[in-house]
């Protein structure tokens, strides 16, 4: 069994992810790296030269290039699942996990941070906007985890817990 971190951006997907894949003894996967490996450049650099579409693209063939892993915590980037067939993608590679953050904790983890999307600046009603836009999709995952005033530890502790009693449909 797999799993598969999605979220919206700074929501912690990597950081619970990697401390996921050590509770569990599992391999860790972060699609955001291996973009960059297949591009030879970063996904800042991505997105300036080639555009948004390209990076789309890579993505999707990375997220598919994940499909026979076992026993692997992956995560994902926040758009990921709002382009081509990557939430089914994503749903056959393993139990999908939203990690449901609030705004507000968002918007602090993305201080001092750029992303392709908003930049280096936080517009909160740009964020917010984009934020609502995913939100129903992100909420077709398998399990939603709530974040909120929960260490790594806790929202990766509740994780294995929570994906141990899922019924796994085959």
């Amino acid at each position: 069994m797999n799993i598969v971190l999605i979220g919206f951006m700074a929501s912690g997907k990597t950081t619970v992810a990697r401390k996921l894949s050590e509770l569990m003894s599992y391999g860790f996967a972060d699609t955001d790296s291996l973009i960059e490996n297949e591009a030879g450049c970063t996904i800042k650099e991505i997105f300036q030269e080639q555009g948004e579409e390209v990076f789309r693209q890579l993505e999707n063939k990375v997220i598919r290039s994940l499909i026979d892993r076992t026993y692997t915590v992956v995560s994902v980037g926040g758009g990921a699942v709002m382009f081509y067939d990557n939430l089914a993608l994503l749903k056959a590679i393993g139990i999908t996990v939203f990690l449901d953050t609030p705004l507000e904790q968002i918007y602090k983890n993305l201080e001092g941070s750029y992303r392709p999307l908003i930049g280096a600046a936080i517009n909160k009603d740009e964020v917010e906007k984009l934020y609502m836009k995913r939100l129903s999709t992100y909420m077709q995952a398998d399990l939603v985890i709530k974040t909120e005033n929960k260490s790594i530890e806790d929202i990766a502790r509740e994780i294995v817990v929570t994906a141990k009693n899922h019924k796994w449909k085959q």
